[in-house]
């Protein structure tokens, strides 16, 4: 009966351990997700120029 019962402590330590560790795996993809997402951040937006300058494209077009 003794081994029985160590058994099922030994069982359920393991579950609980395997149920934490699959939720630091949540945790971990999540924050990735999250870092990702800050280092992409704007990298797609468009540059917005005021200036009302045409720099170098002015330059280039009229030298055609």
């Amino acid at each position: 009966e003794q081994d029985f019962v160590q058994l099922l402590v030994t069982r359920r330590t393991y579950f609980d351990t395997n149920l934490a560790y699959i939720a630091a795996c949540s945790q971990l993809a999540s924050a990735q997700a999250q870092i990702d997402g800050y280092l992409l951040t704007g990298a797609l937006g468009s540059v917005i120029n005021n200036s009302g300058d045409d720099s170098l494209r002015g330059l280039t077009l009229s030298q055609e």
